[in-house]
């Protein structure tokens, strides 16, 4: 069968040098390399080999599989489990340790923000440029110009140098690059945790239009709504290898039920990561009295508490909250404009606390995951976290109450009442006889 992606047992290593001098090291002049390079053999014998120990990390072990001309598939996985990885050796920025990749058509691919832009190139240069690099021809590209500035918003600044671009327009402008130019295959990684609500859902709408077109799809994503409305077939990646393979709705399910039993308490806590603008560093669920909790009552509140560290001060940095049911289903959205002054817009540098409150009788019973993502339409690069799944929590029917016995999606209070019926005009005018 003729595959548009073939790959047999990829794997990627990676050396990790935990010699004390190498971790302590500065700056060095050619010269003191030179020097150290002469005398580390030496070294090394006198101090013993421990001191230049070199640990091997597998990125990427043992991937297979097959994908055919038209295949749409979601890759899955938690931070770290290698989806990126695997996305670069697709594209060729990386070879693989092991194993053969082969691919029939040409790709394009969007993994970073304003991946293969020219920082000094305007952006109707970088069109240009970037179709050029993915083998379009002169003519290809100019019969999509327009299409292209005219999706990606940016057509005032088309002729402005792109590192005077915003994250958001970098993304923009590159997602339209890749996804209008006639690619056999277009590989996308989590391009939905840049950018603002109305641009990702225009994302989607053209994955959806670009999958119905007969190009084969990788997308990777923490959004299991997004995998699910898109993607026929999912990977999931675990510990850079591949857990499962299959039609998404089950690997989906399998991949939740699992991150279901990861977050056995009531919290989630992530390490610091200073390269990163702004993130999360730990979500608590809180019941009705402020305690830690994983089960609630339809009747009582969920409290989510984040507590979110601030390395750089973003204006109009938004949190966006997703509520999934066990199935990846989107059973409730919101965003922190909901409440009418965004509490992340300019939020200073330092730790901050941060509580989202689920009112009460909103939610049917049943099994739930929350989902986090936040964006920054900053003028200047930012990276700011796309945590995902971050926790889960029941609504249980251990009491006898109306509310947790519902069946659906919510279980709302609505408000029922008699209203007046109003006299039929004929009844009228014969009350007025008498």
């Amino acid at each position: 069968m003729n595959h548009a992606i073939c790959a047999k047992n990829i794997g990627k290593k990676f050396l990790i040098n935990h010699a004390k001098a190498v971790r302590q090291a500065k700056y060095r002049t050619f010269r003191e390399a030179l020097m150290d390079a002469i005398a580390r053999p030496l070294r090394d014998l006198r101090q013993g080999a421990a001191l230049g120990a070199v640990e091997e990390f597998w990125a990427l072990r043992d991937i297979s599989f097959d994908l055919a001309h038209g295949d749409v598939v979601g890759i899955i996985g938690r931070n770290g489990a290698g989806k990126s990885t695997l996305l670069k050796i697709l594209t060729r920025i990386t070879e693989p340790s092991e194993g053969r990749i082969t691919l029939q058509g040409r790709v394009g691919s969007l993994l970073e923000v304003g991946t293969g832009f020219h920082p000094e190139l305007t952006g109707r240069e970088n069109v240009f440029l970037n179709g050029s690099i993915l083998g379009m021809r002169r003519a290809e590209i100019n019969s999509k110009f327009d299409e292209i500035v005219d999706f990606s918003g940016v057509e005032k600044f088309i002729d402005t140098p792109v590192k005077r671009y915003s994250s958001g327009m970098k993304v923009r402008l590159a997602f339209a690059v890749a996804a209008h130019l006639d690619l056999e295959i277009l590989l996308v990684d989590e391009v939905l945790a840049v950018g603002d609500a109305d641009f990702q859902q225009k994302c989607l709408g053209k994955m959806d239009q670009v999958a119905s077109g007969g190009r084969t799809v990788l997308f990777v994503s923490h959004n299991m709504g997004a995998i699910s409305r898109l993607c026929p077939k999912c990977i999931w990646l675990e510990d850079g290898r591949m857990h499962d393979f299959g039609e998404s709705r089950e690997v989906i399910l399998d991949y939740l039920k699992a991150s279901d039993a990861s977050y056995g308490q009531e919290h989630a806590e992530f390490p610091e990561d200073r390269n990163k603008d702004a993130q999360v560093r730990k979500v608590t669920l809180l019941n009705e009295h402020g305690v830690p909790a994983k089960k609630f009552d339809c009747d009582s509140p969920i409290c989510i508490e984040l507590q979110f560290a601030v390395h750089r001060t973003l204006p109009g940095m938004c949190g966006y909250l997703e509520i999934l049911d066990m199935e990846g289903t989107k059973i409730l959205v919101s965003d922190s404009l909901d409440s009418g002054a965004n509490p992340f817009d300019n939020l200073p540098v330092g730790m901050h606390r941060v509580r989202i409150s689920v009112p009460p009788r909103t939610l049917a019973a049943g099994n739930y995951h929350v989902y986090l993502n936040f964006t920054s339409p900053s003028a200047h690069k930012t990276n700011v976290d796309s945590p995902g799944i971050v926790g889960s929590f029941s609504l249980d029917d251990f009491t006898s109450r109306r509310g947790n016995r519902r069946k659906g999606f919510f279980s709302t209070l609505l408000d029922w009442r008699l209203a007046a019926v109003p006299r039929p005009a004929s009844d009228n005018v014969a009350a007025s006889r008498y």
